[in-house]
């Protein structure tokens, strides 16, 4: 069985975009479906030049391209600047991206943007509560997604605790919530020292206290405890 074209759409008239746009006619598995432009001469002009197909619909707009149901994918020829908003919005219309830039610099820099004006991000650390050990060993891909909410981290580079945020109750334990908390690039003390605040202020508050059994831990751990390290001495002059 022969594959279904990809339907590309173009957003820019770059130059660059000739060279590639070229590569996926010639493509048997490809074919563009639509160009924008914020001029629709100049995306009129870029198609008929560049021998575009009849079908290959022109519009004024980047905007356009996106909300064409007949687009599946997009090439972003646009100047670097306006690569993160574009790929954004791309990925929000649910289509498929191809772009110069690494993805990964995208992240960083969206991460960068926000911890230039915020000292912690916290985040969920899993799109769910932890699960039972030896639950989802048939199904892969349940293990798989429990990571989703640190990749992004990974890939930026940055620092990130994962601490206990809650407990729900499920089969015969309590279950953990975790939530992270993301520090800038390099800044890893700062991020170790609120979160020996947060454990301080919060972290008995936080353990199970359904059972029996969850009492005893928590009365051990507190006398058994040894003196805390002052990490504010530790790690700042």
């Amino acid at each position: 069985m022969s594959e279904t074209p990809v339907r590309f759409g173009v957003l820019g008239c770059a130059t660059i975009a000739r060279i590639l746009s070229r590569a996926i006619r010639l493509a048997p598995n490809a074919s563009i479906s639509a160009i924008g432009s914020r001029s629709i001469d100049k995306a009129s002009k870029f198609a008929s030049d560049d021998g575009f197909p009849a079908s290959a619909k022109v519009y004024g707009s980047y905007e356009a391209v996106l909300d064409d149901p007949e687009v599946d994918a997009v090439y972003l020829p646009l100047p670097t600047s306006l690569h993160l908003k574009w790929a954004v919005l791309a990925a929000e219309k649910k289509k498929h991206l191809l772009l110069e830039k690494p993805v990964r610099t995208l992240i960083q820099e969206s991460f960068k943007e926000v911890l230039d004006k915020n000292d912690i991000l916290i985040s969920p650390a899993a799109p769910s509560a932890a699960y039972e050990i030896g639950e989802k060993k048939n199904d892969p891909l349940a293990m798989y997604v429990g990571d989703i909410m640190t990749v992004n981290v990974n890939l930026a580079g940055l620092p990130a605790l994962v601490l206990p945020c809650r407990f729900v109750e499920g089969g015969s334990t309590c279950l953990p919530v975790g939530f992270q908390m993301i520090g800038a690039a390099f800044d890893e003390a700062d991020s170790v020292l609120v979160a020996q605040a947060d454990y301080d202020l919060c972290g008995q508050i936080r353990r199970p206290l359904s059972s029996l059994k969850h009492w005893i831990v928590m009365l051990l751990t507190m006398l058994l405890q040894k003196p805390k390290l002052n990490l504010k001495d530790a790690f700042m002059d």
